[in-house]
């Protein structure tokens, strides 16, 4: 199907597209807050990118958050948000990432409250 015929097929309600500036990698979305989907980049240098989006019911997108949005060494090849909801009133999200560079393996703890990065732990594996 060339593009002039996909571009005047109406898009199903129930589909959303993110425009990447970067190809994704790596992708989770959060138990706690399903609006919130993680991607990571994949650009093939030391500096790689993590961003945070966020689903916004009125216009059917998804947008980056930029407060929540982060440098990441290495193409981050696994994310992960806490497994299962948190508590009722608990406001801090955790997600995981790790990454792998020859034999350097690096795992990262970020967690966000609300709007914000509050902790970035980072752990170098051997």
């Amino acid at each position: 199907m060339d593009n002039a015929t996909q571009e005047s097929q109406p898009r199903p309600e129930n589909v959303v597209t993110f425009d990447s500036p970067y190809q994704i990698y790596a992708m989770a979305i959060s138990a706690a807050n399903r609006r919130r989907i993680a991607v990571g980049s994949f650009i093939e240098e030391l500096n790689n990118r993590v961003d945070i989006l966020s689903f916004s019911e009125d216009s059917s997108s998804l947008n980056p958050i930029p407060s929540l949005s982060f440098d990441h060494p290495y193409p981050p090849t696994k994310l992960l948000f806490h497994p299962s909801p948190l508590p009722p009133g608990t406001s801090l999200l955790p997600l995981a990432t790790s990454s792998a560079f020859g034999k350097s393996r690096t795992l990262r703890l970020t967690l966000f409250l609300r709007s914000t990065i509050v902790k970035l732990v980072n752990i170098l594996l051997h």
